[in-house]
């Protein structure tokens, strides 16, 4: 598969960054069932389905922007959409 690498936007190109992160980048997919259904074993559900940025990496680099820093972030990621919409 082919995979690239990238620096995130959550480094600012004005300012110089104290921190460097390097690590992944996931989609989290999260599957529950629908509230107030009882589960039918060995069959279909019907649930809900969420996605949300996630990979450890780009979780510690969100941390530190949102605590005031500059962290600039490398990961690599493939080329789908997915990776596209981190």
């Amino acid at each position: 598969a082919n995979s690239r690498m990238f620096s995130s936007a959550l480094s600012s190109a004005s300012s110089s960054s104290d921190v460097v992160v390097m690590g992944g980048s996931v989609v989290d997919i999260i599957a529950k069932p629908k509230p107030n259904q009882e589960l039918l074993m060995n069959t279909s559900n019907p649930g809900i389905c969420s996605e949300s940025d996630g990979g450890v990496g780009r979780n510690i680099a969100e941390v530190l922007y949102r605590l005031g820093a500059f962290p600039t972030f490398y990961s690599a990621v493939g080329d789908d959409a997915r990776a596209k919409s981190l």
